[in-house]
């Protein structure tokens, strides 16, 4: 049995992962687990910075960004600037079955919408999108008050 292997620099990486389904198709847990991945790197990358910082300060700094009250606290500085489409896909994260395991913990519900989208746009290959909403982030937590 033969295994190969594809760099994570190759172009052809990303595409490799994605999913073959339609992207209506796609449970909304999954968009939401995609969406917790992806955003989760985001955060890292940002958090290092130019990669030469420690370790435990990124930590500090992607945690905070990472947590469902600060991706609750982005998604309402957001949800002004989002679709009506993005806006549905949120509402369907924020009522699924893997938002509903917190109870009625808003901050938590609504994380999981933010990670809904974010999921739906990368795997519905809007990266231009994506990046868009990672950008408005990225100025969003650069404001002293939001960096510990």
């Amino acid at each position: 049995m033969s295994v190969s292997f594809m760099s994570p620099i190759d172009p052809d990486f990303i595409e490799s992962l994605r999913c073959t389904a339609p992207i209506h198709e796609i449970p909304v847990d999954v968009l939401a687990y995609v969406g917790d991945a992806v955003y989760n790197l985001h955060c890292v990358m940002l958090s290092i910075g130019d990669g030469r910082k420690d370790v435990s300060k990124a930590n500090r700094v992607a945690s905070l960004w990472k947590s469902a009250k600060g991706q609750d606290q982005f998604l309402y500085f957001l949800l002004d600037r989002l679709t009506e489409e993005e806006r549905t896909v949120v509402k369907r994260g924020r009522n699924s079955k893997g938002a509903k395991k917190r109870g009625n913990d808003a901050s938590y519900r609504n994380s999981t919408g933010f990670e809904t989208l974010i999921g739906y746009l990368f795997l519905a290959k809007r990266e231009t999108r994506l990046r868009e909403i990672l950008d408005v982030l990225t100025r969003f937590f650069s404001e002293p008050a939001l960096t510990p």
